[in-house]
């Protein structure tokens, strides 16, 4: 089994009418839902209320993305309606308001995570659209790291990007699926204690198709036969 495995930038992107028990496993299998995340924005937004804890306001928002406020109301929006947000409790301001608050429709802080179901063609497209997305966050976050101040070597590493195709057994894959969930777990922590250091982490993981030998036979073949005329000529 040959497998390419990419990774960039060192947030996990995992990336179903607003009910909350509709998503209240995590689960996004609906295309439409799936659509509204291929936004990066949207994307962040999610990715961002789940690193607060479950529930965060637009002004919180806004002071995590480095946006204006007035920008996310519109995205935030959209994923109320489409259910992958929904109202939570209101809490008081710095300045002593009551702001409205938004969160995930899990229980239980379960993140939300996209199912693949590569036969169904519209789940297929919006996949698509949502991974394409997080690769434009990753090399956003990517370009922005490496012009600042950034470990790139040792223990402590925050900046990392590779790519590699190898051959691999089914207890290898195995192997590198629990890494990978691993990895997801550490990633999918709250904000607490000695976690204080925000990172983001995409990865893709894809079979390969090995490709048949080109016969050298024919690509003589033809050769010979754009040469036949020159050969008449003189």
């Amino acid at each position: 089994m040959k497998l390419a495995i990419a990774c960039a930038a060192a947030k996990y992107y995992a990336i179903v009418s607003p009910s909350r028990g509709k998503f209240s496993s995590g689960l996004i299998a609906d295309p439409a839902a799936i659509t509204v995340l291929a936004s990066p924005v949207r994307q962040e937004l999610v990715d961002t209320v789940e690193a607060l804890g479950g529930a965060a306001s637009i002004a919180e928002l806004a002071e995590q993305l480095g946006r204006p406020a007035d920008g996310l109301y519109y995205h935030v929006d959209i994923l109320r309606r489409a259910g992958l947000l929904v109202a939570a409790a209101e809490r008081r301001s710095r300045a002593g308001r009551n702001e409205r608050r938004y969160g995930t429709p899990t229980r239980g802080g379960t993140k939300l995570s996209l199912v693949y179901q590569p036969r169904d063609p519209r789940n297929a497209t919006a996949v698509r659209g949502v991974v394409g997305g997080m690769l434009r966050i990753a090399r956003r976050d990517f370009d922005r790291a490496l012009g600042g101040d950034v470990t790139v070597e040792g223990p402590r590493r925050e900046l990392w990007a590779g790519r590699g195709t190898g051959w691999v057994s089914d207890a290898e894959l195995a192997e590198i699926n629990r890494l990978l969930v691993q990895i997801n777990s550490h990633m999918r922590r709250p904000r607490g204690g000695a976690r204080q250091r925000l990172v983001s982490v995409c990865f893709v993981l894809a079979p390969m198709v090995v490709r048949p030998k080109r016969r050298a036979t024919s690509a003589r073949r033809g050769a010979s036969a754009r040469r036949a005329p020159a050969n008449r000529r003189r």
